[in-house]
C-alpha cells in the first residue's frame, strides 16, 4: 500500500525511555530543593491557571550568579551550561542524569499547584526531529494528573524517564490534592536518545491493537455512556484522529495552501484538511455517531434493507464509517459523495482499514447541490455547516436533496434551530431570549422548495427594555436525531455570533438569509409605527434627541392621525409650544410632517435633524 512518504514517519508526539529511578531516593532530593526564596512563577502568566514554579538547577554558564527567573527561563541558544551548587549536592538527581547519553542544556524542577491548569500551549522547535528533546521525570505526582501532549495522555508515573514532544500542543491538569513536581532536562538529540525514543514507538501498546479494533472499542464505549460524561473521552478522540490521519497518510498541511476549499454556487465546501480538524473536536464527533447509530437503528425497524446518502463525507467519512460495523452489511447499502478527489482518496484508505467494502454502493466525487439519482435513500446524512449556517452549502443541499428522501426517511442532522437573544456587551450574564430566527429540517426544506429562501426569513419584535442591551448574540443549535444534540459552546458548529449595537424599543428586526456563494444571515432594524392603543408615552421619556417631552408630542399627533381622541393635545399645547420654540422649531409644521406622513418615531426624529441642520 502507498503512503505520502512525507508522512511515513510520523512525529512522535512521547515516548517512555525504559529507564526507571528510584522515586524515594529522588523525593530525598527533592526534600533539600523546598525553600521557597528559590522558586519562580512562571513568566508565561497567560499559559497557566493557578500556581505554576519553577526551581532551576542548571543553566547557561554566564547567568550562574544571576537571578533565578534568568535562569530558569533563558534556555535558548547553544551557550555552555553548567550546574548550580543545588544540583551538585543532589546524589540521585546527579546519577540520573549521567544515564542520558545526551548533551545536557538546562535542568530544572517545575512545580503545578493541586487544581491547576497548564494551558494547551507549544515550545516551537523543542522535538527530536528538530534535534533538542524535553525530558521529563516525575518526582512528585499521582493518578489525579492528566499530562496531554496532542490530545494523547501520556501514562507517566513517579521515577520514569519520558521524552515528551514539547513542539506539539500540550497541556496538564493536576487534579490531585498535592503539588505535581518534575524534573524537566532540555538536551541535544544523540544517537542513544533516538534509538530509545523510536524503540519505544514501536513498541507502544496502543499499535498492537489494530486500527479496526480501535475504532470499534471506542465506539461501544462512547454509545454506551452517559452524556455528561463523554469529555473523559475527548483525548481517545482526538487521538483516533492523529492516528487515522497517519495511517491514511493525510498527516497535517505543511502550508497554508493546502487549506483551500472549493467555491460553489450555493457556499463553499471546506477542504480536506480543515473536514479531518472537525472530526477533532471530539463533542461533535461522538455526537454525531450517537445520533446517527439512533437514526440508521428507527429506519431499520421499518425496513428489511436500507440505503444512506451521505453527502461532504470529507476524507474520514466521520459521521457514518466508524459505526457502520454495528450493523449487518446485509441490510445497509451506503452511498459516498464529496467534492474533492483528495478526499475521495483518503476516504477509500479508511474503507478498507474498516473492512467496510461490503457495505458501500458508490462512492462519488461530485458537488452535492448538483448530483442526482433514481434512487430513494431512507437517511440523508450531510453535516456540511458552520454556525448560523453561514459559509457552506448545508441548505442548499439538504434543499436538492431532500426529494430522494423516503416519506419517513431522516435526516441528519434531524433540524437546526437558529435563535437570537440581546445581551449586554461587557457582562453576558443577563440575556434576554428574543426567539427562534430560524429552523432548518424537513418540514422547512420542503417550503423552500415551494417558497424560496425567504422561508427562512423571520422578523422579530424588540421589546419595552431593548435599550438596556448593547449587544444581540446569535446561537445554533444542532439536533442530530431524537435526544442527541450539540449546544452552545459544545463546538464551533455553536459558538455565539455576537454583533454589538444599539437596539431600540418598538422596532422590528428582520433576519434574512441569502443562499449564494457565501450564505449568511443579515440583520437589521426596522421601525415600526407605534400601536395607537398603546399608553401614552411619558413626559420624562428623553428617547428623542435626548430631550424630554418630544417622542410624547410624537406620540400625541400619531394617536390623533389614526382617529383617536387626545385630549392632551389641548392640555399640554403651551407646553409643546414652548419645547419647540426652544429648539427653534415651528410646532405646525412638525403638526404637519406627523400627521401628513403618519411618521414613525424614527422618522420623526430625522425630521427634526433635518430641520435644527438647516437653522444653523
Amino acid at each position: 500500500m502507498f503512503i505520502n512518504q512525507r508522512f511515513a514517519m510520523p512525529a512522535i508526539s512521547y515516548a517512555f525511555l525504559g529507564i526507571k529511578f528510584n522515586p524515594t531516593k529522588l523525593k530525598q532530593d527533592l526534600s533539600k530543593m523546598l525553600d521557597e526564596q528559590f522558586w519562580v512563577e512562571h513568566v508565561n502568566s497567560n499559559a497557566h491557571k493557578g500556581g505554576w514554579q519553577v526551581r532551576p538547577l542548571r543553566c547557561k554558564s554566564q547567568l550562574i550568579y544571576t537571578s533565578p527567573i534568568l535562569q530558569a527561563f533563558s534556555i535558548e541558544g547553544t551557550e555552555a551550561y553548567q550546574n548550580l551548587p543545588a544540583l551538585d549536592s543532589a546524589v540521585e538527581f546527579k546519577s540520573a542524569l549521567s544515564q542520558l547519553k545526551c548533551k545536557i542544556k538546562s535542568v530544572r524542577l517545575m512545580r503545578l499547584d493541586p487544581g491547576c491548569h497548564i494551558k494547551p500551549h507549544r515550545d516551537k522547535g523543542l522535538s527530536l526531529e528538530q534535534g533538542e528533546a524535553r525530558i521529563h521525570i516525575p518526582i512528585q505526582t499521582s493518578e489525579n494528573l492528566k499530562f496531554l501532549v496532542d490530545g494523547q495522555i501520556v501514562p507517566m508515573s513517579a521515577g520514569e524517564c519520558w521524552y515528551i514532544n514539547a513542539d506539539q500542543i500540550h497541556e496538564v491538569q493536576n487534579l490531585g490534592s498535592e503539588s505535581r513536581i518534575n524534573l524537566v532536562i532540555d538536551c541535544e538529540v544523540s544517537d542513544w536518545l533516538r534509538d530509545k525514543v523510536y524503540k519505544h514507538s514501536v513498541e507502544n501498546i496502543n499499535e498492537k491493537l489494530d486500527f479496526k479494533t480501535q475504532t470499534e472499542q471506542l465506539i461501544q464505549k462512547v454509545l454506551k455512556v452517559e452524556r455528561n460524561r463523554l469529555y473523559q473521552y475527548a483525548s481517545e478522540i482526538q487521538s483516533w484522529v492523529k492516528q487515522i490521519s497517519n495511517l491514511t497518510g493525510l498527516g497535517e498541511p505543511v502550508e497554508s495552501g493546502c487549506d483551500k476549499g472549493t467555491l460553489t454556487k450555493y457556499g463553499k465546501a471546506c477542504s480536506t484538511i480543515t473536514a479531518m480538524r472537525c472530526a477533532q473536536e471530539f463533542m461533535r464527533t461522538m455526537q454525531f455517531w450517537r445520533g446517527t447509530y439512533e437514526a440508521i437503528n428507527y429506519q431499520l425497524q421499518n425496513h428489511k434493507t436500507i440505503n444512506i446518502l451521505y453527502a461532504g463525507t470529507g476524507p474520514f467519512g466521520t459521521i457514518l464509517l466508524p459505526i457502520l460495523h454495528l450493523f449487518p452489511d446485509s441490510r445497509v447499502r451506503v452511498h459516498l459523495l464529496d467534492i474533492h478527489q483528495e478526499s475521495i482518496s483518503y476516504l477509500k484508505k479508511v474503507i478498507e482499514y474498516l473492512n467496510l467494502g461490503k457495505f458501500i454502493e458508490t462512492i462519488e466525487c461530485v458537488d452535492a447541490t448538483k448530483w442526482s439519482s433514481t434512487l430513494k435513500f431512507d437517511v440523508l446524512i450531510s453535516e456540511t455547516m458552520k454556525a448560523m449556517l453561514e459559509q457552506e452549502p448545508q441548505v442548499e443541499i439538504f434543499t436538492h436533496l431532500e426529494p430522494l428522501l423516503n416519506h419517513e426517511g431522516s435526516l441528519i442532522p434531524q433540524e437546526i434551530v437558529l435563535s437570537a437573544s440581546l445581551t449586554q456587551s461587557k457582562n453576558f450574564s443577563e440575556n434576554y431570549y428574543l426567539g427562534e430566527i430560524a429552523t432548518l429540517n424537513r418540514e422547512s426544506v420542503k417550503r423552500i422548495q415551494s417558497e424560496g429562501v425567504d422561508a427562512l426569513s423571520r422578523r422579530i419584535r424588540m421589546p419595552e427594555t431593548s435599550e438596556r442591551f448593547k449587544a444581540l448574540e446569535l446561537n445554533t443549535v444542532v439536533k442530530i436525531f431524537g435526544k442527541h444534540s450539540l449546544d452552545k459552546n459544545e463546538c464551533s458548529l455553536n459558538l455565539p455570533k455576537l454583533h454589538y449595537l444599539k437596539a431600540r424599543a418598538n422596532t422590528f428586526m428582520t433576519f434574512k438569509y441569502h443562499k449564494i456563494a457565501y450564505p449568511k444571515f443579515d440583520f437589521e432594524y426596522v421601525a415600526v409605527q407605534c400601536d395607537s392603543e398603546l399608553p401614552l408615552i411619558s413626559r420624562e421619556d428623553s428617547k428623542v434627541m435626548n430631550t424630554p417631552g418630544l417622542a410624547r408630542y410624537w406620540h400625541k399627533q400619531f394617536k390623533a392621525c389614526s382617529g383617536k381622541t387626545v385630549k392632551e393635545l389641548e392640555t399640554e399645547f403651551d407646553e409643546d409650544r414652548q419645547l419647540f420654540e426652544q429648539l427653534g422649531i415651528n410646532i405646525f409644521s412638525a403638526l404637519a410632517f406627523i400627521q401628513g406622513n403618519k411618521a414613525s418615531l424614527e422618522e420623526f426624529e430625522n425630521w427634526l435633524d433635518e430641520q435644527l441642520a438647516v437653522n444653523n
